[in-house]
């Protein structure tokens, strides 16, 4: 008798499916892994690199030559310790944290880079692996600097000149504090603590033949006009009188509305005592030539 043939068939198109979705994902992940500009490496927990992004490259050369090396090599010494020990946290603990540290590059040139981790776990639960994303944020920590200088700059500045710029902060119309820069011991010789603890003495201060101008001005700025600078009177701290000349500058919000003000004071005494001088001279001069005329 023939034998018989058992033939047995299977759908196995969910199983295709699922084989080239998986193709799909693992080719998406790594078009993103080669072509983002972070770095990326995915390390074991002794901190020895399994892989490293195509990003690597600028930094330390051939990623594929990398692989089994130690990944803290190339911190800064200064940094290395810190960062082991976060590393070995997020080791024990599965909780990665983000921190900044500097990498010395295959050039020697020094970057500054912040990176956070990330574990994968075995089937133990253990930590296996760490994902560690890292971005150079050397520009920003430039740019940083650069604008701490400008700050520190501009305060030494502020505080070794003899004007002074106050703040007024405006909320719905309405003047609601006044902040006064350093300088203003030098021009008025009250302290910002002491303007801060008594928010009406800039107003006792003003000679009360000028308060009226200087309250206008005030008025106009929160209306939101632009007004010229004021020349007013002010007693010092000492008793004595002294000139100053106020120029204000509006500042707005994105609707246009006045927020605050600031007032750029300098101290013209000095300035008015010449003027004062010079029109004593020039009063006499024209006295004495008036009366060698009438004489002739």
């Amino acid at each position: 008798r023939p034998a018989k043939v058992v033939v047995v068939s299977r759908d196995v198109t969910k199983r295709k499916l699922a084989e080239l979705q998986l193709r799909e994902r693992e080719e998406f992940s790594r078009l993103i892994l080669e072509n983002v500009t972070d770095l990326i490496a995915l390390l074991d927990a002794d901190g020895r690199r399994l892989y490293n992004n195509p990003a690597y490259r600028a930094f330390l050369g051939d990623p594929d030559a990398m692989r089994g090396t130690n990944s803290f090599a190339e911190i800064h010494p200064e940094d290395r310790a810190r960062i082991q020990q976060v590393f070995q946290e997020t080791v024990a603990t599965g909780l990665g944290r983000r921190t900044e540290y500097r990498f010395i590059c295959r050039d020697g040139t020094v970057r500054h880079v912040e990176s956070v981790g990330s574990v994968i776990k075995d089937a133990s639960d253990r930590t296996s692996r760490v994902v560690v994303v890292s971005r150079d944020i050397t520009e920003r920590k430039r740019a940083l600097h650069a604008l701490q200088e400008s700050e520190h700059r501009y305060r030494r500045l502020l505080e070794s000149t003899t004007d002074y710029i106050f703040t007024v902060k405006v909320d719905q119309g309405r003047a609601v504090s006044t902040t006064h820069g350093p300088g203003c011991v030098a021009v008025t010789g009250y302290t910002p603590a002491e303007y801060a603890a008594d928010p009406n003495l800039w107003y006792r201060m003003i000679h009360e033949d000028n308060r009226p101008a200087v309250m206008d001005q005030a008025a106009k700025l929160i209306a939101g006009e632009a007004v010229p600078p004021l020349e007013h009177r002010i007693v010092h701290k000492d008793g004595s009188l002294r000139w100053v000349k106020n120029t204000p500058v509006l500042h707005r919000d994105e609707a246009g509305r006045v927020v605050s003000y600031d007032g750029l004071i300098s101290d013209i005494t000095e300035r008015k005592r010449a003027e004062r001088l010079l029109g004593v001279q020039y009063t006499t001069t024209r006295e004495l030539a008036e009366s060698r005329t009438l004489s002739d």
